[in-house]
């Protein structure tokens, strides 16, 4: 799994030492999902949700297209937390991220 991420986007610095906290929401059908984040994206002010909230939509990663059990995107989120954490990654996640590059390079290039 992966963030979606706005290229060149500046990294905003906090300044309190309160932690910045997560929230996960998953979202059964990966057609879906982006629909979902995109509109949560742009009614924020509607719905009530907080500026200072930053709402990041995960991707799912080549080997996790097709998957929409929530418990195991979540158990696969926290497979890359812990490998994240550790300094170390399984092959699947160096594949995944190979397959990624690829896909993103022949995208953007072609």
């Amino acid at each position: 799994m992966r963030e979606k991420k706005t290229f060149a986007k500046r990294t905003t610095t906090r300044i309190s030492d309160e932690p910045k906290r997560k929230y996960l929401l998953v979202y059964e059908g990966e057609d879906t999902e982006r629909i979902y984040f995109d509109t949560l994206i742009q009614n924020r002010s509607n719905l009530g949700i907080n500026p200072l909230i930053e709402l990041v939509p995960v991707l799912r990663s080549y080997s996790e297209k097709g998957w929409s059990n929530p418990k195991k995107i979540i158990d696969r989120l926290l497979v890359n937390i812990n490998e994240s954490a550790e300094n170390q990654i399984t092959y699947e996640t160096l594949q995944n991220q190979i397959m990624e590059y690829l896909q993103d390079y022949y995208i953007t290039n072609n």
